[in-house]
């Protein structure tokens, strides 16, 4: 059915949902599950993650830097920074291997270490 203008023609009703299907749709047995390949998504986050823990060893340089140059007027905080040194190497030796844990406890070190420097800076 075509309109008078020439505009082209007019929508005809149809149904388009007839209702669901008789009997059972999914069959259990016949399902198999499809895996999403995610070889190269694994490789690129390990390659990323594994350049970010290196992150931990230039803290670690830093806070033995902060150890050498506070040793002679504050002993005290340059131990304590040695000591972030070394936990900071072990804990970069862990995130190299991927260790979750390894970048919270870091976080957690770091923040205290922070809290530390402010508290001794607040006092003198």
């Amino acid at each position: 059915m075509t309109q008078k203008g020439g505009l082209g023609s007019v929508a005809q009703k149809e149904q388009v949902y007839s209702g669901p299907p008789a009997g059972q749709v999914y069959d259990e047995k016949l399902h198999t599950p499809t895996r999403v390949d995610s070889t190269v998504a694994r490789k690129a986050v390990t390659k990323t993650i594994r350049f970010a823990s290196l992150r931990f060893f230039l803290v670690a340089l830093a806070s033995l830097v902060e150890s050498i140059i506070y040793w002679n007027d504050q002993p005290t905080i340059a131990l304590g920074a040695a000591a972030v040194a070394m936990v900071f190497v072990v804990v970069g030796i862990f995130a190299l291997r991927l260790n979750r844990n390894a970048f919270l406890v870091a976080m957690g070190i770091y923040g205290l270490q922070t809290l530390s420097l402010i508290g001794t800076g607040i006092m003198d």
